[in-house]
């Protein structure tokens, strides 16, 4: 796609603007779940205007929603800054080396991630060593994981959109008498060749929303009992889940990358995500266990 804007030499792509939209969805998504906010909008008294009682009018509403905000997104920003850095340097770094055929001929441009490319793999391993290092070091760090889960399903949901907007990670080329669904829009790869392909970028958008979802049924959940049954199993889940059905977009895409043993190597990190994944659900569990068996 062209530029959405052009200033002078700088070139505001439409994969800069979805990335900049996902980061500032995780940024609010913090600042709204963020504990000290919710308990001044918790003790902020209602309006008594002459209106049914247990009704509250949109004026009441906003003012409810305006305390604590500006605080909350500081301590936002400050928490997920240094998150951001990791996985945009690891991202970057992984992506550069998968392809250095063409960086190690440009360079200079391996220092230009706005342009596009970063590795999701490289970028979430980078956000879960850092996760995990504040996990350890904090008490109840668990519960950080699950507090970051829905935030980084808003970034792979721009990304996904990103890919779009850029043309890469995209589909193979299907077979329009086997599957003339696929047929009715063509799809670009990331040369700009139109051809009718499996829309894995629609398709991973529509999965991080669903399991976005699932995270914020959970969390609804977990807050009508108003504690974590089980600190790190919605994270553990997620990833588990999130590397399940990433494994089988890379069975579906055509663009180019590293292969190991004739298989896409982005496939050995989904396996590694997956036990990851399930290994902390199932240590969340135990923990959550444990601490009922020393209570009674």
């Amino acid at each position: 796609m062209p530029p959405l804007l052009v200033i002078g030499p700088l070139h505001i792509a439409w994969y800069s603007l979805a990335m900049t939209g996902g980061l500032c969805a995780a940024l609010a998504w913090l600042a709204w779940t963020d504990i000290e906010r919710q308990r001044l909008a918790a003790e902020r008294p209602h309006s008594h205007h002459h209106h049914v009682p247990g009704n509250r009018t949109l004026h009441d509403r906003f003012l409810r929603l305006a305390p604590g905000w500006p605080a909350a997104l500081r301590r936002a920003v400050d928490d997920a800054l240094p998150l951001f850095l990791i996985g945009l340097a690891c991202g970057r770094v992984v992506f550069v080396l998968a392809q250095w055929p063409y960086f190690g001929e440009h360079p200079l441009q391996a220092l230009r991630p706005w342009e596009g490319g970063l590795s999701a793999h490289g970028a979430l391993a980078g956000g879960l060593g850092l996760l995990a290092w504040r996990a350890q070091r904090r008490p109840g760090g668990w519960a950080i994981a699950d507090r970051y889960t829905p935030p980084l399903l808003w970034l792979q949901t721009a990304a996904w959109l990103s890919c779009w907007c850029a043309g890469c990670a995209f589909g193979r080329p299907v077979d329009i008498v086997r599957w003339p669904g696929l047929a009715v829009f063509d799809w670009p790869d990331i040369y700009g060749v139109l051809l009718p392909r499996v829309p894995v970028q629609g398709l991973g958008v529509i999965i991080s929303l669903a399991l976005l979802a699932g995270a914020w049924w959970f969390n609804q959940r977990q807050g009508a009992r108003g504690a974590p049954s089980a600190p790190g199993a919605l994270a553990g889940a997620v990833l588990f889940l999130g590397a399940l059905a990433d494994a089988g977009l890379q069975l579906l895409r055509a663009d180019e990358t590293w292969l190991w043993f004739g298989q896409r190597a982005a496939l050995a990190a989904d396996l590694l995500f997956m036990a990851l994944g399930a290994a902390c659900f199932v240590l969340a569990w135990r923990r959550r266990f444990a601490q009922k068996q020393l209570s009674c």
